[in-house]
């Protein structure tokens, strides 16, 4: 049996309120972790069309872009090999290069390698 939304969330709330955590759980953790998986899966998703246009370049890694609101706009920093981290691994990761975007101190490599790009629909659509 697959774990519905509901579990999902319950199971995001609870480490969310485990004592001395100092990490935040959110559901775009899961998203990006289901995401990775299903890429996996059906490796197209996972590639690149080569620069003449007549094949695809499949990718052996897995990185996600992840759209951060900043003072200045989105900007979108890379988080690499995906599929090897773990959840608590990733709440990490977004965290610090949140934090980065927007303080304005990502690199240009840290925005550089994604394969895919996630970001919630908000008031930059509306």
């Amino acid at each position: 049996m697959k774990p519905t939304f509901t579990e999902m969330e319950a199971f995001r709330v609870a480490l969310n309120s485990e004592k001395n955590n100092t990490l935040k759980y959110t559901g775009l953790l899961f998203i990006i972790k289901a995401l990775s998986a299903a890429m996996q899966q059906f490796p197209r998703f996972n590639s690149s069309l080569s620069s003449d246009g007549q094949s695809l370049i499949f990718k052996k890694y897995l990185n996600i872009g992840i759209a951060v609101d900043t003072p200045n706009g989105l900007v979108v920093p890379v988080v690499r090999d995906v599929p090897n981290k773990s959840i608590k691994q990733l709440a990490l990761e977004i965290g610090e290069k949140s934090e980065k975007a927007r303080a304005g101190k990502l690199t240009a490599a840290e925005m550089q390698g994604g394969l895919y790009e996630y970001f919630e629909f908000g008031r930059h659509w509306w």
